[in-house]
């Protein structure tokens, strides 16, 4: 009974240790990038190639820094130089018709195309900035934030 009482509270402590991103589904990956971190509470966690992005994320490059995220659906985003993204919500699931893209840009440039999220369900892309709301209806455009 000890033994077993011992190897739950390893197993809960390995599952509190491994971070909030564990139990979320990454959402998107970055495919090239230089001088980008992940915004934290209290850091800035360094992004390479490969990494994962989630819901929630909020991304930021540096002075010569840029992102090219690919989301799962195929919807791809390249952030410029001086850039703040976030990533409010994300939803791909086709066999439950259920999707949703919502981000905000909260400065610098940023260039969407869109994958098939935008093309099943065009209404559910919502691309944000500080004063306005891009509706999807295209596949691609450039977007700046002063």
């Amino acid at each position: 009974m000890i033994n077993i009482m011992k190897l739950f509270i390893f197993l809960v402590l390995m599952l509190l240790a491994t971070g909030v991103n564990a139990a979320q589904e990454k959402v998107a990956v970055v495919k090239k990038t230089e001088h980008t971190c992940r915004v934290t509470a209290s850091t800035c966690e360094l992004l390479s190639s490969g990494s994962s992005v989630f819901e929630g994320d909020i991304l930021q490059t540096g002075k010569n820094g840029y992102a090219g995220l690919s989301f799962s659906d195929g919807t791809t985003v390249a952030l410029d130089a001086n850039s703040q993204f976030k990533i409010n919500k994300y939803t791909y699931t086709p066999l439950k018709n259920t999707y949703s893209f919502d981000v905000l840009l909260s400065r610098g440039s940023a260039i969407y195309a869109s994958g098939r999220l935008g093309k099943l369900s065009p209404s559910s892309v919502k691309f944000k900035t500080p004063t306005t709301i891009i509706a999807v209806r295209g596949t691609r455009f450039l977007v700046t934030v002063n």
